[in-house]
């Protein structure tokens, strides 16, 4: 039977102020919209806004036109009008549809929805002509900065942005945040504007950041709005240049790589890196999409989503934007053929509203963690007691580090195993043991490294069955090992050595003493798979390899008795300056990522890295203690274990783990009309959705008061969970601050939320 054991929350421990949850007002879908019947109409408002709906309280609109508009248009087609006399105040193309939309859907809504805009182009007559034709166009862009790099452009086009806020504005719809630039890495056939970090920033700090600040200062400014893999980059070049502080967040989207399957399942790092440079700015995803076309009923494009969304807030992001609220069922109207799916489809002539399943997964977060809700320290480990089941996972994923759950994700093949490097030990007369020898271990070579269980691809081809094997990701531009079909033939994998790592004795840390742990070396290039931290979510590089793998020899002095080690590192190795001190293994293994343990019984390969240092630490200590002794006595600051802190043993992982939950601290006035204990969606044999109130999971004790912006606010719990894998799953979740367990179980590839009062 497979169980949950160790679910906590840790209410006492904040993170993050969530902002909301929501999704695009397109042309596409003002169009859509009013082509419905008033009865439908109606059906579309309340299911993302009503009182009974999922409570969006984002939404996205584009400033002149994008992919998802009937055509290109812009408000100001006047060429070289600088000075913006001829600039539509009326915004009349968007009146048409765009705004009464959005009228309709603030007045359905008891939240206040916050409404970011972003440019897809300028008019054609601001942007670079192209090199080929001479001409300039909305459609597509220059590389690598598509603005005319002319000081009088750049004002016009940022009086231009302010201009539309104001006009919008003027129609009764207030926007709360604009980026500079949609995707500014994307020189896209349909409406684009190339930008480099470089010109972002001037942009920003010369002409647009100024202007907005004098002509809406509470307005919000959002920059980067692209893929995560250059977030951090972005936000190096951007925050660093910000010397006004125009810039109030950082915009990213879910994209990445050539297979659409793999947006949503990566660069988590980065947003977590840019929490850590910036911890006071926004981080808000402001685009995730499935595309090619219209999937209808399909619950991997929902996980998908569902994934994203829960570990983006696990990693600090502060709300979440779905694209287009409403397409047809061939996914447009797409004036470039760049048809994507909805959670909402309409169907049959708009003589019905279809709900594709991303649609619930959306429901867990955005109807329960409304706005103002914070997230809070969850602990959440699975224990599928290695049954063998589908791992649930595709070609291009990343390999990262996750805490153990026992499962198919984390058993893997080396297939060639060295013998252990013996160690010639002898007993000296007191009964202690006194090392002799280490000899030089032997390296063999060993085949790809290859995840145990197959995955059903449900395809004729090989039996429906694929088998993943490790490889390199450089060809998708981020040097991350990631899966790869070990029997593609222009797969990349990785022809591993394995090297035995002895651990010296006559350390102090007597937990190392004779351990044989291992390097996997990758046989083309030399370098070793490195974990780039020993924290949950780290990914994994190919790097030179630093831990020393040659003999090791002790050597008794003729004039001592004391046992002197020594070492002659590799010429084409580089012996990490910790391991000079032998009497320290914990200083040795804070740096080290490189050195694994295979377990060929489980399949685990672990980083024991982690595990020791958490055994050398005091481990239930919460707190990190700095010492400045010239200003005073040391302080005391919180650590979240789950994030921070090596407190579990880590194994090399598919992706990410099958389960996997999140918890927020929520006001309780705004939970008042969602008040049930359970709401789940899984995938049935039907396909259709299930939903379910869950009586154990409820509690009858009193509701305490807490602060909140100095007013008592009685406060709910709301845990989100996601199971991925294809059992069931009876869950014990422990709130360590109430000292309360609750049970309850999740179905197979399933979501659930549960709500309880604090």
């Amino acid at each position: 039977m497979t169980s949950i054991k160790n679910v906590q929350i840790r209410g006492d421990t904040e993170y993050q102020e969530i902002v909301g949850f929501g999704g695009a007002f397109t042309e596409a879908t003002a169009y859509h919209f009013f082509k419905l019947p008033p009865l439908l109409q109606r059906k579309f408002l309340d299911l993302y806004f009503g009182e009974n709906g999922i409570k969006f309280s984002l939404g996205r609109i584009h400033i002149n036109s994008c992919d998802f508009s009937l055509g290109s248009y812009n408000f100001d087609e006047v060429p070289d009008d600088y000075t913006l006399k001829y600039f539509d105040d009326n915004v009349t193309h968007d009146t048409l549809e765009i705004i009464p939309l959005l009228r309709e859907a603030m007045a359905a809504s008891e939240l206040n929805i916050r409404l970011v805009a972003s440019p897809w182009s300028p008019p054609a007559w601001m942007k670079t002509p192209s090199p080929s034709t001479g001409k300039s166009s909305m459609l597509g862009s220059v590389t690598p900065n598509g603005l005319r790099n002319e000081a009088r452009v750049k004002y016009a086009w940022a009086k231009y942005i302010s201009r539309f806020v104001s006009a919008y504005k003027a129609k009764g719809v207030d926007i709360w945040a604009v980026t500079p630039q949609n995707e500014p890495e994307f020189p896209a056939p349909w409406e684009a504007c190339s930008y480099n970090a470089s010109f972002e920033s001037d942009f920003i700090n010369h002409f647009l950041g100024p202007i907005l600040r004098h002509e809406h200062p509470h307005l919000k400014l959002l920059a980067f709005d692209h893929n995560k893999d250059h977030l951090e980059a972005w936000t190096k070049e951007i925050l660093g240049k910000d010397k006004h502080n125009y810039v109030d967040g950082m915009a990213f989207h879910w994209y990445g790589g050539e297979d659409r399957m793999t947006d949503g399942t990566y660069g988590y790092e980065a947003v977590k890196a840019t929490y850590e440079m910036a911890p006071n700015k926004l981080l808000l995803s402001t685009e995730g999409c499935s595309c090619p076309g219209v999937w209808l009923n399909n619950w991997l494009r929902a996980e998908r989503l569902g994934h994203d969304i829960l570990y983006d807030l696990m990693n600090y992001a502060q709300g979440w934007i779905d694209w287009n609220l409403l397409l047809d069922e061939t996914g447009g109207p797409n004036h470039l053929g760049n048809n994507c799916d909805a959670s909402l489809l309409a169907m049959d002539g708009h003589s019905r509203l279809h709900i594709q399943p991303k649609y619930y997964y959306m429901a867990h977060f955005s109807k329960f963690v409304l706005p103002g809700a914070k997230r809070v320290a969850t602990t959440a480990v699975g224990d599928f007691g290695y049954e063998m089941m589908d791992p649930n996972i595709q070609p291009n994923i990343e390999i990262a580090l996750y805490p153990c759950e026992k499962s198919t994700r984390q058993m893997w093949i080396l297939n060639t195993m060295p013998p252990a490097a013996g160690i010639d030990a002898s007993t000296d007369g007191t009964g202690g043991r006194n090392q002799t020898t280490e000899p030089t271990p032997k390296v063999q070579e060993a085949s790809n490294l290859r995840l145990y269980a197959s995955v059903n691809t449900g395809e004729a081809r090989d039996g429906g069955v694929q088998r993943l094997c490790v490889g390199y990701g450089e060809e998708f531009n981020r040097a991350f090992l990631r899966l790869a079909d070990c029997s593609a033939p222009q797969a990349a994998l990785l022809h591993l050595r394995v090297r035995p790592v002895v651990v010296p004795r006559g350390s102090n840390d007597s937990a190392s003493n004779g351990q044989q742990w291992l390097q996997l070396e990758d046989g083309d290039s030399g370098h070793c798979i490195t974990a780039t931290q020993s924290v949950a979510g780290a990914l994994f590089k190919l790097q030179p390899c630093e831990f020393p793998v040659q003999s090791t020899t002790s050597t008794t002095s003729a004039n001592t008795a004391t046992a002197t080690a020594t070492t002659t590192p590799p010429t084409a190795q580089t012996v990490h300056p910790a391991y000079q001190n032998r009497g320290n293994l914990l200083s040795l293994l804070t740096y080290q990522h490189q050195v694994f343990q295979y377990d060929e019984s489980t399949h685990e390969i672990t980083l024991p890295a982690a595990a020791v240092i958490a055994s050398l630490r005091d481990s239930t200590t919460t707190t990190t203690t700095n010492s400045d002794h010239a200003n005073g006595p040391a302080t005391a600051t919180p650590v979240e274990s789950t994030e921070s802190s090596p407190m579990q043993q880590m194994c090399l992982t598919a992706g990410w783990p099958f389960f996997n939950a999140v918890a927020f601290a929520v006001p309780a006035d705004f939970q008042d009309a969602v008040d049930r204990t359970k709401f789940a969606h899984h995938k049935s044999t039907s396909g259709a959705s299930s939903s379910a109130a869950n009586p154990a999971a409820s509690t009858t004790s009193p509701e305490p008061e807490s602060t909140r912006n100095g007013t008592a606010t009685s406060m709910r719990t709301v845990i989100v969970a996601m199971n991925e894998a294809t059992v069931d799953l009876p869950i014990t979740l422990h709130d360590q601050k109430r000292r309360a367990d609750f049970v309850y179980s999740m179905s197979p590839r399933s979501i659930q939320t549960i709500v309880y009062k604090n």
